[in-house]
């Protein structure tokens, strides 16, 4: 084979490949704007359209984004219905272990199911501060609700972590304002409030 034989197979096995990869892409891109479009379609289905959807759902087959739309939508239609949720959250940790979302619902699932917080949600609450300290104002706040209820089931690190929420809202004016109104029992929480927002 001459050199020009040489290249000119080169190029043709060249010319295939990029085909096939540019084939590809395509593909993937076909499949991720079709599973975008099925996220929106959840996110936008009332009570009994999430539910049926639920019901016939095969969570083991069902992309990250399908199953984190389902995790959040069936609480927001109501959050008395967690099954639904809690079977998507389980899917989605199965997928991927770094979910901040699947772990404050994991907290959120044991405290409605027991009235209490148990190891579980013990766990997932460490797991939470694990992959955000500190997180969402939101998210510090829920936390904090969390803490000052649950406090005496709270070990060292739980506590320290709960107190951290406290000094990081207290950076911004809302979150001051919020703490100065924030109602609690506790005293280290109540102390941790009075010297980060005066």
């Amino acid at each position: 084979m001459n050199l020009q034989q040489y290249r000119f197979k080169f190029l043709t096995i060249t010319k295939n490949l990029f085909i096939v990869i540019l084939g590809f892409g395509f593909i993937l891109t076909v499949i991720n704007i079709l599973d975008f479009n099925k996220a929106r379609r959840i996110e936008m289905m009332n009570g009994p359209e999430i539910r049926q959807f639920v019901n016939e759902y095969k969570v083991e087959r069902a992309s990250l984004r399908s199953l984190m739309a389902v995790a959040k939508k069936t609480l927001e239609v109501n959050p008395q219905e967690i099954d639904a949720s809690e079977k998507a959250t389980s899917a989605i940790l199965n997928k991927k272990k770094n979910c901040l979302d699947c772990y404050n619902r994991i907290v959120f699932f044991d405290i409605y199911r027991n009235e209490d917080i148990t190891p579980v949600g013990l766990r997932a609450l460490h797991s939470s501060y694990d992959l955000s300290p500190y997180g969402a104002e939101d998210l510090m706040k829920w936390r904090l609700e969390v803490s000052s209820k649950f406090w005496e089931k709270f070990d060292d690190d739980l506590k320290k972590y709960s107190l951290t929420q406290i000094t990081a809202l207290s950076q911004h004016q809302q979150g001051r304002f919020w703490l100065r109104n924030f109602e609690t029992d506790v005293e280290e929480i109540k102390e941790r409030v009075g010297r980060s927002t005066y």
